[in-house]
């Protein structure tokens, strides 16, 4: 989701606001079978510094989020030739408290009992508002990638301390609260 700011409202003051296109963020939360509630003092100033959001402080801000879903089809007649498929959910965030959790996780194979992402956009009134929320259960983290972007190139001088991870999972649950929808899909029941 894009917003065009025009002003920035008194909720964004974290965020450089002029005329231009700027995302809304979106807040993670994981809690593991054995390392527990993984995004607790996510956004704590103890763990991200200057970064820190109070009223988020036990989740983790998602700063890049892809999820995709494919059905195959016949090359030719574009109708479908089997069930969807679900990729997973890849994320960018602050290397943060939860790293070594996450780290920790993969290595366990440990399965996650909540893995929750909440998506935010700006309310006619100019704050954050919670209008998407995407709920992942049977889900283990894949894959995790810390890195630092080049910090001799220029570009990067707004860029932190990041990773990627990757969330496979066997059944998720989309809502849109704001207007009651909602859909789902499970792996065990795929064409529920």
């Amino acid at each position: 989701m894009i917003l065009l700011a025009t002003k920035c409202p008194d909720a964004f003051e974290h965020y450089q606001c002029e005329d231009y296109i700027m995302p809304a963020p979106i807040y993670m939360k994981l809690e593991g079978e054995t390392n527990g509630k993984m995004s607790d003092k996510g956004l704590s100033p103890d763990s991200v510094g200057t970064l820190s959001k109070s009223a988020f402080e036990d989740t983790i801000q998602v700063q890049a989020f892809s999820m995709p879903i494919d059905r195959p089809v016949h090359e030719t007649s574009g109708q479908p030739t089997g069930s969807a498929i679900h990729r997973g959910v890849e994320v960018v965030k602050f290397i943060d408290a939860a790293s070594p959790l996450i780290f920790d996780s993969i290595g366990r194979g440990e399965q996650l009992k909540t893995v929750e992402f909440e998506f935010y956009r700006t309310a006619p009134t100019g704050t954050e508002e919670l209008y998407y929320t995407i709920k992942l259960e049977h889900a283990t983290l894949v894959s995790v990638e810390p890195y630092i972007p080049n910090v001799l190139d220029d570009s990067n001088h707004k860029q932190a301390h990041m990773e990627r991870i990757k969330i496979n999972y066997k059944k998720c649950t989309v809502e849109h609260p704001k207007v009651s929808k909602s859909g789902s899909w499970d792996y065990d029941n795929p064409n529920m």
